[in-house]
Formats: structure tokens, C-alpha cells, sequence
């Protein structure tokens, strides 16, 4: 298996003869490439995501008679046919070399876990090859690399305790809660046609650390929102926090998900709009290590304490860079004045100390000097993942989807109060799932709809 190394982390360069003829007709199945008719299996299996089937970079072109290899004088990968010196690069972004010219691809090289997987027009363009699909390709299916291994469950209502030490709920979403959540997330864009609307979607901690039966490919469920998608972009999440699950991104004992898993779905973001974040190590951290999580708190029929070996967990609360004042609306007019607050509250221990909790309308001044302005519609995960906007806006408006049911709000019109330039939707499986939770997003798009 081919691995990106951290010192090269923007470059694979495959050299080969562009001109020459082509590798023949192939054939792309779940299982692997079929090219001539001669089956060659993949390790890794191909997989869909916005509208394009990836294929694994080191197990396609080796299929094709091109030898792989690493050559230190360019800290890249190369890979060779027939001893030829004409090059294909594959670099980070979306521009790419292939013989003599320079190609801009909508489908860039995806990194996952270290490998990488092309898309089939980068491939086919690198094969000299006609390339069809011949199977019905699914959603990246999250790898069972950092799965817990299964000793002992017990269930209580609808969560699920692994091993006495593991908290969590299978969620799968239906097709149809797919679409209607696509359609909310398109009627509140169509009302605000000045502003870039993105909408942030991500796994929850089951997907990547349950066992594989428990698994439900949420993935698969968000593919299928995001093409149903209108004038909206979408930000996916599931690969760079799989890239990261070695590290404390979701909790053990709740529903959520770290700041530091908020902090790599923030990053995610920024690399859509094309732009960066300070990297963690610049943030002053404080650290508690008496979490107790909501699932811990809640357990059906029994007390966390009884159900879990231990029911403490460490919290990493992580300061803003940036001199800030926060402040809490009952109202989207900023008339009904709740309270003054610190976006990260170090002497609290639960969730509740990301943006005091679930409040209304939630305003950040104070971030990052640029004059750019942001709006955040979410759930309680959205606490955490806001916390890291004032690092490169000036202004954060968050607006909690629960709050508004009365009709008191509507997006056309909080978008005239405040001018902001962009939208970011944030929403898990259960949101989606959920047509409680769903209702609540479309109360944000007024009754003006």
C-alpha cells in the first residue's frame, strides 16, 4: 500500500507515456477493475461521493502495467511504464499534469487514512483508457480500523454500553428523511440567493468506532442528501475525521463530538472556501478530566455508574486566539438580551461549556479582523464547531434550530438585519433522521416560505 508521509504531504508523481496506446477497456466493480476481461482485485474498495466513483491510486495504475516506487530526490511517489519519461502529478488540489498538458479536475484526489483514491475521470485520463462502471458503487463505507472489538453489550432503551466503557446509538437514515432534510436545506437557500450556503454534515462516533454490525452507513445516507443539494455546497467531514480517530474526536460517554473533532470538521470547511486554520498546538487549551457525558447521565433503567467501569472522561476546552465579547438573544432582533458569555467557559465540566448551551441567538463580536461575517444554524454539536469561527470571522451569528418553532424567525429577513456573507447548516444523523429536529430547520426559513 502507497502512503502519503507528512513531509509530502502535497505531491504524488506518476511518470508515464501519455501518447502511448491505450491500457484497453475497463470495467470498475466493487471488488476491483476488469480490463480485457482480466479480473484485478483491490485491497481497498472503490467508492462514491459527489457524484463520482473513486478508485485507489496505487492499486488502479499498478492494474495497468504502471510500477509504483518512491524516488527521494522529489519526495514523491512515481510510477512507471516501459522506462518513459512523460509525467502524471497528482498533487493536493485540483489541478493536475497529465503528458504534455494541465488539467482542472472537479474531482480532486481524495486522502484517506493516509492513501490515496482517484476519481474515474483522473483515472481514465491516466490510463489512456475508456472506463465504465459496472457496479453499483456505494458511499465510502468507513474502514473497520478503529473499530472496538465486541466483549461484552448491553443495551438500555436505544443506547448501546460495549465493553462498560463505550457509549453509543446506531442511527440510520432513511431515504426519505434524506430528501426532506435536502429540500429544507434548498428552501432556505432559495430565500437568500447574496449569501454562499454550505451545509456541513458528519458521521456520528458509532459509524467509526462500533462494531461493523452496528454500522449503517450514515455516509451513504449524506452522499444522498448532498446531490439532492441546489445552490448549496457541500462540506464533508466523514474522511477527515476518520483521518483523525486516533485522537480524541468524539466522547465515550455522550452524544457529541470533542472540540477537537469540531476543530477538524472547521478545517474541512475552511478547505472548501480554499482557506486554512491556525493549527491546534497555537490554541491554549485547558483540560478537565471529570466529563461525565449525557449518555452516562441518561441510561435507561440504570445508572451510569453501574452500567460503565468508569464514567469519567477528559474535556479539552480550547481558547479562541482572538479578543471577544459573546452575547445571548432570545430573539433574532437582538432586542430580549439573555446574558453576557464566554464562547469557551473553562470552569464548567460538562458540554454546556461550549456557548453556555443551547441558546437562541448567540452573536460573537470581536474575531479575527477581516469584516466577514457568518451565520450558523444547528444543533447542540453546532456548539462546539462554532467556537472555532471567530479564528477567521469577525462576526458569528448561531442560531439554534430548536428555538424558533413560534414562527419568530425568518432567514431572508435575519439576512437583511445582519448582511452576513456566508450560511453554514450544520446537521448530524439524527438531525436529519429526526422530523422533530427537521421541523425545527424549516421553522428558520419563515413564514414568508
Amino acid at each position: 500500500m502507497l502512503k502519503q508521509t507528512a513531509a509530502a504531504a502535497a505531491v504524488i508523481a506518476c511518470s508515464m507515456f501519455a501518447t502511448a496506446s491505450a491500457a484497453g477497456d475497463i470495467e470498475i466493480k466493487k471488488t476491483g477493475l476488469v480490463i480485457d476481461g482480466e479480473v484485478h482485485d483491490f485491497t481497498d474498495t472503490p467508492f462514491k461521493q459527489d457524484g463520482e466513483v473513486y478508485v485507489p491510486l496505487d492499486e488502479a495504475l499498478p492494474a495497468c502495467g504502471y510500477t509504483l516506487g518512491w524516488d527521494v530526490s522529489i519526495n514523491a511517489a512515481r510510477c512507471e511504464k516501459d522506462g518513459l519519461p512523460d509525467s502524471v502529478i497528482f498533487g493536493s488540489g485540483d489541478t493536475h499534469l497529465i503528458g504534455y498538458g494541465m488539467y482542472r479536475y472537479s474531482h480532486p484526489v481524495i486522502n484517506v487514512d493516509g492513501k490515496y483514491f482517484i476519481s474515474t475521470d483522473l483515472f481514465a485520463d491516466a490510463s489512456n483508457s475508456e472506463v465504465s462502471i459496472g457496479d453499483n458503487i456505494l458511499a465510502w463505507h468507513i474502514p473497520d480500523k478503529y473499530r472496538i472489538k465486541e466483549l461484552n453489550v448491553q443495551k438500555y432503551g436505544n443506547e448501546i454500553v460495549l465493553n462498560r466503557s463505550y457509549i453509543f446509538e446506531p442511527v440510520s437514515v432513511s431515504s426519505q428523511s434524506a430528501a426532506k432534510y435536502a429540500d429544507i436545506v434548498n428552501r432556505i437557500a432559495e430565500k437568500i440567493p447574496d449569501v454562499n450556503v454550505y451545509c456541513m454534515l458528519m458521521p456520528d462516533s458509532g459509524e467509526i468506532y462500533a462494531p461493523e454490525k452496528y454500522y449503517c452507513n450514515q455516509n451513504a445516507a449524506i452522499e444522498s442528501v448532498f446531490d439532492k443539494l441546489v445552490n448549496v455546497t457541500p462540506v464533508r467531514t466523514a474522511n477527515i475525521l476518520y483521518n483523525h480517530a486516533s485522537e480524541d474526536i468524539y466522547f465515550r460517554t455522550d452524544h457529541h463530538w470533542t472540540q477537537r473533532g469540531a476543530y477538524y470538521a472547521w478545517k474541512a470547511f475552511m478547505e472548501v472556501k480554499g482557506e486554512s486554520v491556525p493549527g491546534l498546538e497555537e490554541f491554549r487549551v485547558d483540560i478537565s478530566e471529570n466529563f461525565t457525558g449525557s449518555f452516562a447521565k441518561s441510561l435507561e433503567g440504570v445508572s451510569g455508574g453501574k452500567a460503565l467501569d468508569n464514567t469519567y472522561e477528559r474535556l479539552e476546552k480550547f481558547l479562541p486566539l482572538c479578543n471577544n465579547e459573546a452575547w445571548v438573544y432570545d430573539d433574532m432582533y437582538q432586542k430580549k438580551f439573555a446574558a453576557s458569555i464566554p464562547i469557551v467557559k473553562t470552569e464548567s465540566y460538562d458540554y454546556g461549556c461550549f456557548l453556555y448551551g443551547d441558546c437562541p441567538l448567540t452573536v460573537i463580536n470581536g474575531g479575527v479582523k477581516n469584516g466577514r461575517k457568518i451565520a450558523v444554524f444547528k444543533e447542540s454539536m453546532g456548539n462546539a464547531l462554532a467556537t472555532w469561527a471567530p479564528n477567521n470571522y469577525e462576526t458569528t451569528y448561531i442560531v439554534d434550530i430548536r428555538a424558533f418553532r413560534d414562527g419568530s424567525f425568518d432567514v431572508a429577513e435575519f439576512y437583511d438585519l445582519y448582511h452576513f456573507d456566508d450560511l453554514l447548516i450544520e446537521s448530524y444523523p439524527t438531525t436529519i433522521e429526526s422530523e422533530d429536529l427537521r421541523a425545527g430547520l424549516a421553522s428558520l426559513i419563515g413564514k414568508k416560505n
